[in-house]
């Protein structure tokens, strides 16, 4: 089978969809923290909790995986680092 290469954003972008979904099926609500600004006041930016980011990149790293040994779907920039 001929391998697939898809352009870097829309290929980060699916697996990290699918990662953080599967986060988000994991830890629920505990998910993500809210940090506070400069002023004390509860920032409108979330991040994953350590736990969670932990998840988050485990999940990526096993996404990226399949598609690569099951289906031969690369990242562009492998094929470009080839050359």
């Amino acid at each position: 089978m001929a391998n697939i290469y898809l352009d870097n954003s829309s290929y980060v972008e699916f697996i990290s969809e699918l990662a953080g979904e599967m986060t988000y099926l994991a830890y629920g609500l505990d998910t993500y923290k809210f940090e506070k600004d400069e002023d004390g006041e509860e920032s409108q930016t979330t991040i994953y909790t350590d736990d969670a980011q932990d998840y988050f990149n485990s999940s990526y790293d096993y996404i990226e995986t399949r598609l690569n040994m099951t289906l031969g779907v690369y990242n562009n920039t492998d094929l470009i680092n080839k050359n």
